[in-house]
């Protein structure tokens, strides 16, 4: 854990992270991705272990904590000057 020097105290200053694994050392991390699970990794598995539960958008639509999200795929129309470009 990287910790900063606080110039006032001459003492360095961890993050709450820091806190909370000296305090529940042994015990297993809990992982809240910010991102969409399909991309996690080796990496993500080999820290936090097994998914103990997955809750994915339609689980919320279903407990009502959130409303149907409908995508509308578009395509953006360009017009390139080639010559312009080229210039």
């Amino acid at each position: 854990m990287k910790a900063r020097l606080d110039t006032k105290t001459g003492q360095y200053v961890y993050g709450y992270a820091k806190h909370m694994r000296d305090a529940l050392r042994g015990h297993r991390s809990l992982g809240l991705p910010g991102r969409h699970l399909r991309w996690m990794t080796r990496t993500h598995v080999a820290w936090f272990g097994e998914y103990v539960s997955v809750y994915d958008i339609q689980d919320a639509v279903e407990d009502k904590a959130t409303v149907q999200i409908y995508y509308e795929s578009r395509l953006a129309k360009l017009d390139i000057n080639k010559a312009e470009i080229e210039s």
